[in-house]
């Protein structure tokens, strides 16, 4: 219990493998076969008042387990991304508390749309929101703290977040092709204040907005070839 970022996590493929599986408690869920990752950021006010925006698409890295890079709108269906959405505001009403929620959702595929967890918080999935969103989902968990009424959650054209993780070891914080991310239009570079870089360690996230999907799809190669995040030590002359 308690992994997050991917740690924690281990698909068995039969009763053997519980002989390599976690010291100390853990759970059992049943595995499905998965289509894709989904996410939902869904907010709800003091009054009741509730709003969600667009359902988002997680890739994820298949050696760390975590996101390498999301879309939003998701490439889905409408029916879709109607149920996620649904799905996501029955969580938020079961808590009974206002707020701001990550509702994450598998996709399988025989075309369910199944619950995985939920984050009462901020989260990496909205990330997107900082600059696609008229109101960000830092904007909203203000408005709900000061009773303000909910923003706008529309996205104008297409969006997505690049995690920037640390790769090459351990050290002081060095960032390579910066100079190339900062060309590509509606870049925009986050850095999180880390003083120290590790292997899979999220250090930032790079936002991309583009209203041609093509387009984004390119910038997002682009973002993941040249910029980097290494130690200082290790670091490219």
């Amino acid at each position: 219990t308690g992994g997050y970022d991917g740690k924690g996590v281990m698909a068995l493929d039969g009763p053997d493998d519980l002989q390599r599986a976690f010291e100390g408690p853990y759970v059992l869920e049943e595995r499905v076969e998965v289509a894709s990752e989904l996410a939902v950021i869904a907010v709800r006010g003091t009054d009741g008042a509730v709003a969600t925006y667009p359902v988002v698409e997680m890739v994820f890295d298949p050696v760390l387990n975590l996101v390498d890079h999301l879309l939003v709108p998701a490439s889905v269906s409408e029916e879709v991304s109607r149920t996620a959405e649904q799905l996501a505001l029955q969580v938020v009403d079961g808590l009974a508390s206002p707020g701001i929620f990550a509702v994450e959702l598998f996709l399988t595929r025989d075309g369910r749309v199944l619950v995985n967890e939920t984050a009462p918080r901020v989260h990496n999935s909205g990330h997107f929101s900082i600059e696609a969103c008229p109101s960000s989902q830092f904007d909203q968990m203000l408005r709900v703290l000061m009773e303000w009424p909910l923003g706008a959650t529309d996205v104008c054209g297409h969006a997505a977040m690049v995690n920037l993780v640390g790769e090459g070891g351990s050290g002081p914080v060095h960032v390579e092709g910066l100079s190339g991310l900062l060309g590509i239009p509606g870049a925009h570079f986050h850095l999180y204040g880390k003083q120290e870089t590790r292997t899979g360690r999220k250090m930032g996230h790079v936002t991309l907005t583009d209203p041609d999907r093509e387009r984004l799809d390119h910038n997002i190669r682009e973002t993941k070839r040249g910029l980097r995040i290494v130690p200082a030590a290790g670091k490219q002359p």
